[in-house]
């Protein structure tokens, strides 16, 4: 079977280097919001629109150099400089996990179930075209219907003009914050770090997303994308099913949501009146900020702690930002962060998505 499983990785690696438009994937996958199971799909690898990502950043009189050297200032211990082999592609059509709209990236060689021999097998896909389907008919249907006008604006001017080069270039520069800080996992995780894989992708994924958001201050749609994603779209899968905890004991994303939810509270980043939302689009990197210090602190604390004791810290600390129900322990969603979900519950939680064409018989 691995044998078989990098067999098609490499077929994946040799259709990259040639810079092929169209890349076929066949046979078991897993992703990380479904089970393994078998897919078939045809990619279009979008060589336009990461020509629109590198132009963007010069636009805005930037190279990549020039934040992979804030990441560096982060964390000197920074190895590598190379760009990340993650590319943007839209599914042209399929059948399985990769289009079922639950998924937004694919991840090589994990998906395939073997571990990488090396860097050159690090691979991801990003999925614009899913990433625009639930923006379009979940999250900014969501955002409208219990935003502010004085909060919609700058989205609308921003964010909803540039989508797609904003998906791709956070996917970029999410993939260089998995390589920095306490909870880097490339080329290697901290080997004093022996956390539960729940509170592993809790303070990894927070912290990749606070670095991306805190080390691309000319990108206010970076800033848009990350809170309203973590918020409409991560956040409230599953509440329809579960109004009181949605999904945030079982994923981590959501999770990351009900926590992020809280601190935009206690900053005054967001005011909550009746399921109603009002934005300070002023304060967003300060919360930021203060997110990066604590878990960064975090992380200074768990290495000096026995193995055994390390998830008993990370989950005290969790208790302590995201309440939980005093007789099972389990987290709960703010009770405005309700109110708000509540108001938003005849718009699709996972959008239907449709390839551009049908797979064929």
């Amino acid at each position: 079977m691995s044998t078989t499983a990098f067999e098609r990785l490499d077929l994946i690696k040799n259709a990259i280097a040639r810079r092929d438009s169209l890349i076929h994937l066949n046979g078991s996958l897993g992703l990380t919001k479904t089970k393994t199971n078998f897919s078939d799909g045809t990619f279009l690898r979008d060589l336009d629109l990461e020509r629109d990502v590198d132009a963007w950043l010069t636009q805005r009189k930037l190279e990549f150099s020039d934040v992979l050297m804030r990441y560096q200032a982060y964390d000197p211990s920074l190895q590598s400089f190379d760009r990340p082999q993650h590319f943007p592609v839209r599914l042209l059509k399929g059948l399985g996990s990769i289009a079922s709209g639950k998924n937004i990236f694919l991840f090589f060689p994990n998906c395939l179930g073997v571990p990488a021999r090396d860097e050159s097998d690090v691979i991801g896909f990003e999925f614009v075209d899913v990433w625009h389907n639930l923006f379009l008919k979940s999250v900014l249907p969501c955002w409208s219907l219990v935003g502010d006008e004085e909060s919609l604006f700058p989205v609308a001017t921003e964010l909803c003009a540039r989508l797609e080069k904003t998906i791709s270039l956070a996917s970029l520069f999410h993939e260089v914050g998995h390589r920095v800080g306490p909870y880097r996992v490339s080329p290697a995780a901290d080997p004093r770090l022996k956390l539960s894989t729940m509170n592993v992708d809790i303070l990894g994924e927070l912290a990749t997303d606070t670095l991306l958001l805190l080390n691309l201050p000319e990108f206010p749609e970076i800033e848009q994308f990350v809170v309203l994603q973590r918020l409409f779209w991560f956040s409230r899968r599953g509440f329809l099913d579960n109004p009181r905890s949605a999904i945030i004991n079982e994923d981590n994303d959501a999770w990351i949501g009900a926590f992020l939810f809280n601190r935009y509270l206690s900053s005054g980043a967001i005011t909550e009146t009746n399921g109603r939302l009002r934005f300070d689009w002023s304060r967003f990197r300060g919360v930021f900020e203060a997110v990066l210090r604590d878990i960064d602190q975090l992380g200074s604390e768990l290495v000096t702690l026995p193995p055994a004791a390390q998830n008993a810290h990370a989950n005290a600390w969790r208790a302590r930002e995201v309440e939980q129900d005093p007789e099972t322990g389990q987290f709960e969603l703010p009770e405005g962060m309700i109110r708000v979900f509540s108001r938003c519950v005849s718009i699709p939680e996972i959008p239907h998505f449709q390839p551009v064409l049908s797979l064929g018989v």
